[in-house]
């Protein structure tokens, strides 16, 4: 293996390093906005019950925010010793690895593609996006939750190649700990359980389908356990409530927060992957070498659906937030990178004939 290919290798650990560099040059702990701060209340009442300290009355908070996140700062508060760092720190690794398991995605989807054109891909489409830089940054669910939903999409589409059961497992582990992390993700999720489940079920592999059902309701057990004062369900979430197709076509909303308006309606919103600066603004460039047999394999069109269902959640609900359409982002790179490796390699080509002439 070649220096030339074990460096961009090092992208990963370097991304940590440098989120590690920025969080202590700017003084910046994570803590930025009120549910960060809600974060960090409920991983040091998370820890606080460990040690066998009263457990508070469930609030507001625990009803609108997931536990999977201040659960697993909690968790590593045990080895730091601070709950401020711990929360940062979880963010940091997970921004980290979600870049790593990102590449790992797109060789199991282009399998013949060039090691550097997979990371030269996820250095432009990745490591430049801002709002994956925020996620990295602050002591929000975000990177962590994209991490499992991406851990759980390497399984889910390994199981339509080698390995049903185990693939099955990890794949119905990780969803349900994305789940458990960001509740909306069970959207983005839906279409690739849906069609594991089909596929298990036509082949007959009933040992894999027990086995991945019975990983899932394990992996959502830490879930129940921390809101077994009454909030665990979900679906009562304040948003999903004021949910409607109507919203698509509205800037501005009126639920029990209040009053919020934004300067385009949701429909148009919903584009922002494609043409924000808050992502990568030469993504759009890419469907000019597009080609619709990039989409040919059946596992393009389960992200593709995931994509569309997921967006239909957000459409509706009276709020917009750059946060919401990261995953979207991820998976349109997926979809995208074989425009992006066409134009890698005819460059590469054409670069390589230039100099030897």
């Amino acid at each position: 293996m070649t220096a030339h290919s074990v460096l961009p290798r090092l992208l990963p650990g370097l991304y940590f390093l440098s989120l590690v560099f920025l969080s202590y040059v700017l003084d910046f702990n994570g803590l930025y906005g009120q549910d960060a701060h809600e974060y960090l209340r409920q991983s040091r009442a998370i820890f606080d019950r460990w040690q066998g300290f009263a457990i508070a009355p469930p609030g507001m908070g625990d009803a609108e925010f997931a536990g999977g996140y201040p659960l697993v700062g909690a968790l590593l508060r045990w080895v730091l010793g601070d709950s401020v760092l711990a929360m940062q720190m979880v963010s940091w690794l997970a921004a980290a690895f979600g870049l790593w398991l990102f590449v790992r995605l797109l060789t199991v989807l282009a399998p013949g593609a060039r090691v550097e054109s997979r990371w030269a891909f996820a250095g432009l489409g990745v490591v430049l996006c801002p709002t994956f830089l925020r996620a990295g940054l602050t002591s929000m669910s975000d990177a962590l939750g994209l991490l499992f939903a991406l851990a759980a999409f390497f399984y889910g589409i390994r199981v339509f190649e080698r390995k049903p059961l185990s693939n099955a497992i990890w794949a119905a582990a990780f969803a349900a700990m994305a789940i458990s992390t960001r509740y909306s993700l069970a959207a983005l999720l839906l279409p690739l359980a849906v069609s594991i489940g089909y596929f298990l079920v036509e082949r007959k592999k009933w040992l894999a389908l027990l086995g991945a059902v019975g990983a899932g309701v394990l992996a959502l057990l830490p879930h129940f356990w921390l809101k077994n004062g009454g909030v665990e369900n979900p679906l009562g979430h304040s948003l999903l409530q004021d949910w409607s197709v109507f919203n698509f076509f509205k800037s501005s909303f009126t639920t029990l927060s209040g009053m919020v308006s934004y300067s385009l309606p949701n429909g148009l919103y919903l584009l922002f992957p494609l043409a924000h600066p808050g992502f990568c603004l030469v993504l759009c460039g890419l469907f000019f070498l597009f080609k619709r047999t990039d989409l040919a394999l059946p596992e393009k069109k389960i992200l593709l659906a995931c994509i569309l269902v997921y967006l239909l959640l957000l459409g509706g609900l009276p709020h917009q937030n750059l946060r919401y359409l990261l995953p979207v982002y991820a998976l349109l790179l997926l979809l995208l990178f074989p425009a992006w490796d066409r134009l890698y390699c005819y460059g590469f080509l054409f670069f390589k004939r230039l100099t030897a002439g």
